[in-house]
């Protein structure tokens, strides 16, 4: 039988989609044999862009430290936390930030991890904030190098911090997608940016956090936003019509109102609640309808916070004015009267053993003014009994102020169950400020910056010293420690003197706390006593 090609073509047409369907047979079970193979994620290409990037923007503050409390490094958070620019606070170190009995605790483990003796540690703490309050956070900190000197890794969580009404709007309008929501802090940063806004400006969260909240305006200058924010604090809001910037390039006409967060006082932010001027004329959705409910509330809330934050300013300010005029005065009568007391004695001629003398006039006028209101008893006492005198009330564990005067001088020793904690003298040349001057630790313009600050707030001198940061307590007790057995070392050359012992403290311009064990002191002095 013979084949014509016209046979063999026909068959081929019909044989091909047979061939095909078993090509794809076969095929199909060869993949399903296979195992499934993961698809490729490509990392960045940029590692340390991507590192950098996850450290700016972490939800808690994390900070690197050298060994001596030097700040190296700080996130945004960590800035944002506790105030202050990067440049501010590389001249802070952590310990001047920690609040002073929480860096007593803190010490014993600061030392065993500079040590090397533990690895890590939490604690605690209150951290100063750069308008001088103090809030609590939870520190933890880790020592995450060696080489060339040790290197600390500081995290900073806050535990004081409490949402306020405008954080709680922005909080329930964040899955919102019909108005843009965005949070800015007292800096202008963007810590906040709901649904809405990623619809409206087309950035996502992640890329526009913590960028200034300016970018987003077009012919908007720095001093433009600043006043329309500053209406806003002052009238509890503000509303705005001008231009913004799309992730795309393009520019729409914006329809906003700035809510202030007035609960935060001098470190408030502000939410603002947008929409774009062409939606914002269209009918609004239920949603909107709601967060505009939220907003009138919210505003009624602001301007009776502004009304009582008002009133709480004013007031602060009358009692601080009056506590100030109140302390200068009591400064001022006091140094008068001693200046006056000492005059008098100095004029007035050695009396005999039972001549009345007018300077115990002069005396009880000054322990009135120092609040005493205790009659004294004064009592003879030479020089050479005197170390008796001062023995006796530290092993008595009495508590109150030793007065000793005499013709050469008035002095006066304060006790606390024995301890003598301060000490005083009328002799000008050993007033504290002119011993830290001779002792090197402060400088006359010093000196001169921590009196005025004494007379304005009537903090002691010596405390006026350690504030500002001009000496450390060490420095200033070390000093005293010296000052009291010089005026001990003195009055145990006097002739004849006078002693009383009052209950009352006096707390004199030149004091600070100190603890010193009185017996050792006049141990170490007994060879002066006896000569």
């Amino acid at each position: 039988m013979a084949i014509h090609p016209e046979d063999v073509l026909r068959y081929s047409l019909w044989a091909l989609p047979a061939l095909l369907v078993l090509v794809g047979v076969l095929l199909f079970r060869r993949r399903r044999k296979e195992p499934a193979r993961r698809p490729v994620t490509a990392l960045p290409l940029d590692r340390p862009e991507m590192l950098q990037a996850a450290f700016d923007r972490a939800s808690v503050g994390v900070g690197f430290v050298t060994g001596d409390g030097q700040w190296l490094e700080a996130n945004r958070r960590l800035l944002s936390i506790l105030g202050y620019s990067f440049a501010e606070l590389g001249n802070l170190p952590l310990r001047f930030l920690t609040h002073p009995d929480d860096r007593k605790r803190e010490a014993a483990l600061l030392a065993e991890i500079r040590a090397g003796k533990r690895a890590a540690y939490a604690i605690t703490k209150r951290l100063m904030r750069k308008g001088g309050d103090y809030r609590s956070a939870r520190v933890h900190m880790l020592r995450c190098a060696e080489s060339p000197q040790p290197l600390f890794r500081c995290i900073v969580e806050d535990s004081g911090h409490q949402s306020t009404p405008v954080e709680a709007i922005f909080a329930a309008m964040t899955d919102v997608p019909d108005s843009a929501a965005i949070l800015c802090d007292a800096s202008g940063l963007i810590t906040g940016w709901n649904k809405g806004a990623e619809r409206l400006f087309g950035h996502d969260a992640e890329e526009i956090l913590s960028t200034p909240w300016m970018k987003l305006h077009v012919g908007e200058t720095k001093e433009s936003l600043t006043r329309l924010i500053g209406t806003a604090a002052q009238n509890g809001f503000a509303r705005s019509l001008n231009k913004r910037v799309l992730r795309n390039g393009t520019q729409v006409v914006v329809r906003s109102v700035i809510i202030p967060d007035l609960l935060r006082g001098d470190a408030s932010g502000f939410l603002e609640i947008c929409h774009e001027e062409t939606a914002a004329a269209r009918t609004a959705s239920p949603a909107v309808r709601e967060s505009d409910s939220a907003l009138a509330k919210i505003l009624e809330e602001n301007a009776t916070l502004r009304d009582a934050l008002a009133r709480a300013e004013s007031t602060e300010a009358e009692l601080r004015q009056s506590a100030t005029s109140l302390k200068a005065t009591n400064v001022e009568l006091s140094r008068k009267v001693r200046l006056l007391a000492s005059a008098i004695r100095k004029m007035l001629p050695a009396r005999k053993p039972d001549e009345p003398r007018i300077a115990d006039i002069a005396a009880a006028t000054e322990a009135a003014v120092d609040a005493t209101l205790v009659e004294m008893n004064w009592r003879s006492v030479t020089g050479e009994d005197l170390g008796n005198t001062l023995a006796a009330v530290a092993e008595e564990a009495r508590s109150g102020v030793l007065h000793l005067r005499s013709d050469h001088g008035e002095k006066r020793f304060v006790f606390e169950k024995g301890q003598l904690i301060a000490c005083s003298s009328d002799r000008d040349e050993r007033l504290l400020g002119q011993l830290l001057v001779d002792a090197g630790v402060i400088d006359e313009a010093q000196r001169g910056a921590a009196l005025e600050t004494h007379r304005a707030t009537g903090v002691p001198f010596g405390s006026s010293i350690v504030k500002l940061g001009l000496a450390t307590e060490d420095d200033v007790a070390e000093i005293i420690r010296t000052k009291a057995k010089h005026e001990i070392a003195d009055a145990a050359a006097w002739q004849q003197a006078e002693w009383a012992f009052t209950a009352s403290t006096v707390a004199a311009a030149d004091m600070v706390p100190i603890a010193i064990d009185m017996l050792a002191v006049l141990a170490e002095l007994t060879p002066a006593v006896d000569a």
